[in-house]
């Protein structure tokens, strides 16, 4: 019989992965907005390919973001159902 872990997270853990995913969707759009910059100041220079490489960087970064907005709508669900006692 295979052994099975499961995790039981605290409610304090629960906050702090909700405050990692809320503090880290900022720098996460600041980036991908630096990478279209760059992507723009690439495409204007001719360089195709590096503004392609760019733009696929901002999408990582907005995939990333988002990702990171689901995380802290979940985290939300759970600290809310802690605090009802659910």
């Amino acid at each position: 019989m295979p052994h099975s872990r499961t995790t039981i997270m605290t409610p304090l853990q629960h906050l702090i992965l909700h405050a990692v995913c809320v503090f880290g969707i900022h720098p996460m759009t600041q980036a991908a907005i630096l990478w279209t910059r760059i992507a723009i100041s690439e495409a204007d220079g001719g360089n195709d390919w590096r503004a392609r490489l760019c733009l696929i960087a901002h999408w990582t970064c907005m995939t990333i973001t988002i990702l990171l907005i689901l995380g802290a709508v979940g985290e939300t669900i759970r600290i809310a159902a802690f605090a009802f006692g659910l």
